[in-house]
């Protein structure tokens, strides 16, 4: 179990803190009050950081004075004894600064928007994201992925500080998919005919080759370069056609690696794909879209952010709400001015 899914460490945020989170990538290089406070609370002001990573847990007074901060966010116990260890510290303070508006605001009076995190366009699609290692077992069937070699291997080489930093990559990791309502719009023909056959958009294709289609459980790797994808087909057929909605099914395959020849490729991924969509005809929406892709990955030169050598991957998109503040995070990869290619605009 991760830290922010421990029961104990909820209680504790929900009843004793006031909880804020913000991406670190946007925050350290903003000029402005927002990105001066945050490099108080984390770091020295005043440097651009492209490789200096603020992602940590800390617990601060609403005047800026530090109580705790590390970057241990994976592991509840030291979390939840980081919490308790700080909140003891907090009711040590004196009362007048522990007392509500004890804390002066100033409005902001300019705001850095150079670093602003994107928002989902109007009308689009959201879908969750979800990538893991998987392994097979001795009958050849997928399973989970289980990483106490490559930690043994790693600990032999003095590489890692503890297990349980590991551990947890074998856990899915989070990401999220955007479709303009331009692009979902298209997937459905204005008459609807059962075993008709049409490709998915390219723009739709393109982003899910160059911007999902990676192994990203052991850390954040860049998109592929535009040529990576060797080869893409993903096909949409009309499953069904009623008054009330159009079932479609998806399938198709992909090759994308950073070489031509894949002998020779350090990294690389060739999945199959599968989805399966349903288009409500009386909400003029899509009320399912599921995808799946499954196939080997595997990472030789070190290029990526996942397990090295090769094995299988699995990465599954659902649709989301869209009305939580998760669901509305932007994809990873748009981070660096990538949102208008991430789009294809």
């Amino acid at each position: 179990m991760l830290a922010f899914s421990d029961p104990d460490v909820i209680k504790l945020l929900r009843d004793e803190y006031v909880p804020v989170a913000v991406d670190d990538w946007y925050y350290r290089r903003k000029r402005d009050a927002e990105g001066e406070f945050f490099w108080k609370i984390s770091g020295s002001w005043g440097s651009v950081g492209d490789g200096e990573t603020r992602q940590q847990l800390t617990c601060v007074t609403a005047e800026g004075r530090v109580l705790s901060k590390k970057n241990e966010g994976q592991f509840p116990v030291q979390v939840r004894e980081r919490l308790r260890q700080s909140l003891f510290e907090f009711k040590s303070l004196p009362k007048a600064e522990r007392a509500p508006r004890s804390a002066k605001v100033e409005p902001l009076k300019q705001r850095d928007n150079t670093f602003v995190p994107p928002k989902p366009s109007e009308g689009g699609l959201i879908l969750k994201v979800y990538t893991r290692g998987l392994d097979r077992n001795s009958r050849g069937e997928l399973t989970h992925c289980n990483l106490d070699r490559e930690i043994q291997e790693r600990a032999q080489l003095n590489e890692i500080a503890g297990a349980d930093y590991y551990k947890a990559k074998e856990a899915p990791q989070p990401d999220r998919l955007w479709i303009t309502q331009a692009e979902w719009k298209s997937l459905v023909p204005a008459d609807p005919r059962k075993g008709a056959s049409f490709p998915l958009p390219e723009s739709i294709v393109k982003r899910l080759c160059q911007y999902h289609f990676f192994d990203d459980t052991w850390g954040l790797p860049l998109p592929w370069g535009d040529g990576d994808t060797r080869s893409a087909r993903m096909t949409l057929t009309i499953q069904e056609v009623s008054p009330a909605q159009v079932l479609l099914r998806l399938e198709g395959e992909a090759v994308i690696a950073n070489a031509s020849d894949l002998s020779k490729a350090g990294r690389g991924y060739q999945p199959k794909i599968l989805g399966s969509l349903c288009y409500d005809r009386t909400r003029s929406a899509f009320t399912r879209f599921d995808l799946v892709a499954v196939g080997e990955h595997w990472d030789n030169d070190g290029s990526g952010a996942g397990r090295m050598g090769r094995h299988p991957l699995g990465i599954a998109f659902e649709l989301a709400k869209g009305d939580s503040p998760q669901d509305r995070l932007p994809p990873d990869t748009t981070r660096g001015g990538r949102l208008s290619s991430y789009l294809g605009q």
